[in-house]
């Protein structure tokens, strides 16, 4: 191999001749570094801390055994959840490799590529707790309805080397219910609080940390007011009320015009800044107006860009098209915006309970 350096300054040294050598060969049980690629360890060993030591070696590596799998679908609010438990030597499990499958043996499609091309299998990290040999886990996730109900899944544990158990299958079960004040699963998929009771935590903004099953109630705004400037778009709109549960977040934001008439549609906003205290908020948001085009724009973004694709393979002008049709419509919509005389603000929290004002 040929070579030479260069600054800077773009200056050159003398080009130097180098040959190619191969990594030192490690024995097995020599202490190795996973990130020297001037060594090897032998072709059947693996470096790695297996006693967790401190010390990584090049030692044989096993493949994890896969024991059990359970998996949950909740149909009232779609999402699910698949618990495994396992042995591995190494305690190097790492992902899942899951497949959905519906109730006639197909392939749920719930992912597709860059190219639109539809992905089955999927790779997915579970909450893993392994020691000792052993490891359990567990996933929850919101569901894609549009992918179709699963009623079975394929389950395959893959380690930190590479390494695959055999893979597992488990008959999808309806999520279960736990009790209200019991801890609860804030995805969903694990488990389901009673009718009129919600999973969520005491901190609005980490509603999935120690969540319980609680009954929630809406907040009340008492006052509220609002300031923009046409000319520059900028406006913030102020609000404080009560709420019990303490778990407000924000606001939702309908434009009237002079005719009482909607402007637009209503759009949620986090606060910008908020100020909670025992049973009541004060929460203020800034931002400009052409927030209140976005689902519009979008939409007419993504018109432009899937009629130039129905035509063109050229995708990266097809992308510039949208962005052209979206920067039209914000100014479009501009004007629309101007008409707005009031604002109507709505408090809302992490469960879509509401107050008006």
């Amino acid at each position: 191999m040929m070579f030479n350096l260069v600054d800077a300054q773009g200056f050159s040294s003398e080009v130097q001749e180098v040959a190619f050598a191969m990594p030192t060969a490690l024995a097995t049980d020599a202490v190795c570094d996973p990130n020297n690629v001037f060594e090897a360890c032998p072709s059947d060993t693996v470096c790695f801390d297996r006693d967790q030591s401190g010390t990584t070696k090049c030692l044989a590596a096993s493949a994890p055994v896969l024991s059990s799998v359970e998996a949950f679908y909740n149909t009232v609010n779609p999402a699910i959840a698949i618990t495994v438990s396992g042995t591995d030597v190494d305690n190097d499990v790492k992902t899942f490799l899951v497949t959905f499958v519906d109730d006639q043996g197909n392939d749920l499609v719930v992912q597709t590529d860059f190219f639109g091309n539809p992905i089955t299998e999927v790779e997915l990290e579970f909450n893993l707790t392994q020691a000792n040999g052993s490891y359990t886990g567990s996933f929850s996730s919101g569901w894609p309805v549009e992918a179709g109900v699963p009623a079975s899944v394929r389950v395959t544990a893959a380690d930190l080397s590479g390494l695959l158990s055999d893979e597992q299958v488990a008959t999808v079960g309806a999520t279960p219910m736990v009790n209200a004040g019991d801890a609860c699963d804030y995805n969903r998929g694990l488990n389901t609080c009673p009718v009129n009771f919600y999973c969520i935590g005491p901190d609005a903004f980490s509603p999935d940390v120690a969540s319980v099953c609680s009954e929630i109630q809406a907040p009340t705004v008492t006052s509220a007011s609002s300031w923009w400037d046409q000319a520059t778009g900028k406006f913030s709109v102020w609000a404080e009320g009560t709420d019990a549960d303490n778990n407000t977040v924000g606001l939702q934001v309908q434009g009237y015009n002079a005719q009482n008439q909607p402007v637009l549609g209503t759009i949620a906003l986090a606060f910008t800044s908020t100020e909670a205290q025992a049973g009541a908020f004060k929460g203020i948001i800034e931002g400009t107006t052409d927030v209140l085009a976005d689902t519009v724009c979008t939409e007419a973004s993504n018109t432009a860009i899937d009629n130039c694709l129905s035509t063109s393979d050229d995708f990266f002008a097809c992308i510039s098209e949208g962005d052209t049709a979206y920067q039209t419509c914000v100014t479009e919509q501009r004007a629309v915006i101007n008409t707005i005389t009031y604002f109507e603000v709505i408090a809302w929290m992490q469960l879509k309970q509401r107050a008006h004002q």
